[in-house]
């Protein structure tokens, strides 16, 4: 059933992000990179609003085991612009600084450990195989409204790192990583269809999961009545339903993340609620026996503000959907950004995923208001190795200052090509024996 909160006439939780004396990141990320051998690095990137204080040089981390925890200091490697805006849009500018717009900024902090020199062995035995990151940060924006006291006790984001299942693999294991950024603001009463989608450069099958926000003591937040981490700011409902989630309806109902692709679909239901949507991206390795081991996860925070109208319409895609291929055998197909605008000034814009090796993408037409792309692909022998392909495509409208955009993932699964076999033989009485077989 829907749910009414006294509304804030416009949240802090963005636009009134001037003032704010406190480290508020508005999101981030916690994952492993591996270097080489038994080194790896561990990243944490968080979110800064333009309008709110500058970040440190340095954070806070911890890493832990069942034999020992280390506290560690993470040092800046770098800072880029992340805002929901229009190409050339001045954000941020210098960086790290106050300014009056409502741009935003990714920081990225690290440190390199090696897990066979001290003290971060001290982490691993055989019995010691899971190591977790703790990145830490002192605070959350208080205009949040799905948490309850979400400015206190800090905010922190975990990844996991599996290394006794990794010991029968040379190369270690790198977290997933999303490469395109979320908006910070979205309509109400409007689709969003946004993506956590990663990449995984070893190759992981990846599993998606909604969990709770975390405190700075890795305890899980309290949140407001009405809410939790499954449905952090209220969705489309029919009224009387206890709402089970219906991402194919028109529109969507519920609150719904895919456990395949990371796609995130819901309608929010009323202007000026702000949530954190907190997602874990497990990773799971195919052995040589064919089965999958657990490798590892890295968590990733968004939050989102939910405006009023804003005059503005979202782009939409194709629904996502599933195809089946065969192998050796070409197959194309389009995705078209539609947008109910009907000036130049709205043109489409599309971006996808480059992802499948030996995929083409095109756009049809550059002229064409209404864009589309074709993806056309031969899968061959090493593409049937994994059980599972995505290819994901965002559009973004041209709608200045604040675009607004979709993202949709598509699956395609491979069936070998029918491998068949003809045999003839000469039987007694001249009689001519033909047999056909397919030993796959």
């Amino acid at each position: 059933m829907l749910k009414r909160l006294p509304i804030l006439a416009l949240l802090s939780g963005l636009f009134g992000a001037a003032g704010l004396k406190a480290d508020t990141p508005y999101g981030g990320s916690a994952s492993f990179v591996h270097v080489s051998g038994t080194q790896y690095k561990v990243q944490a990137t968080f979110f800064r609003n333009c309008r709110t204080v500058p970040f440190s040089g340095t954070m806070r981390a911890r890493l832990v085991s069942s034999c020992t925890t280390l506290n560690i200091t993470l040092t800046r490697s770098g800072i880029r612009n992340a805002s929901q805006r229009c190409a050339g849009a001045v954000t941020c500018n210098p960086g790290n600084s106050i300014s009056s717009v409502d741009g935003f900024e990714a920081h990225t902090y690290e440190a390199t450990i090696d897990f066979a020199q001290a003290p971060y062995a001290s982490l691993l035995s055989s019995t010691c195989c899971q190591v977790t990151f703790f990145a830490i940060r002192p605070g959350r924006a208080p205009g949040i409204t799905s948490l309850q006291n979400p400015a206190a006790n800090g905010m922190g984001l975990s990844a996991v790192l599996q290394t006794c299942n990794l010991s029968a693999f040379s190369n270690g294991n790198s977290s997933a990583e999303i490469h395109t950024d979320f908006p910070f603001t979205i309509p109400a009463s409007q689709t969003a269809a946004l993506s956590f989608q990663a990449r995984d450069a070893d190759g992981d099958s990846l599993v998606y999961l909604l969990t709770p926000a975390l405190d700075s003591n890795t305890f899980s937040k309290s949140y407001v009545s009405g809410f939790n981490f499954t449905s952090p700011i209220t969705p489309y409902c029919l009224s009387g339903s206890t709402c089970p989630a219906a991402p194919s309806a028109n529109p969507p109902r519920g609150f719904f993340l895919s456990r395949s692709t990371g796609d995130l679909v819901f309608q929010p239901a009323f202007g000026g609620e702000t949530g954190v949507v907190v997602v874990q991206i497990w990773e799971y390795r195919k052995l040589p026996s064919g089965s999958y081991t657990f490798v590892g996860f890295s968590s990733h925070e968004r939050q989102l503000a939910v405006t009023g109208s804003t005059g503005n319409n979202a782009p939409s895609l194709n629904p996502a959907a599933s195809y089946t291929l065969c192998l050796n055998e070409k197959f194309c197909f389009r995705v078209k950004a539609s947008d109910v605008a009907d000036t130049r000034s709205d043109t489409t814009r599309l971006g996808w995923s480059d992802d499948i090796r030996g995929a083409v993408m095109r756009i049809v037409d550059s002229s064409a208001r209404e864009r589309e792309v074709e993806f056309c692909w031969t899968p061959d022998s090493n593409a049937a190795q994994k059980s599972f392909h995505y290819f994901s495509v965002r559009a973004s409208d041209n709608r200045c200052p604040l675009p607004l955009y979709t993202r949709r993932t598509y699956t395609f699964s491979i069936l070998p090509k029918p491998d068949t076999r003809m045999r003839f033989s000469k039987h007694s009485g001249s009689r001519l024996f033909y047999e056909i077989s397919n030993p796959s």
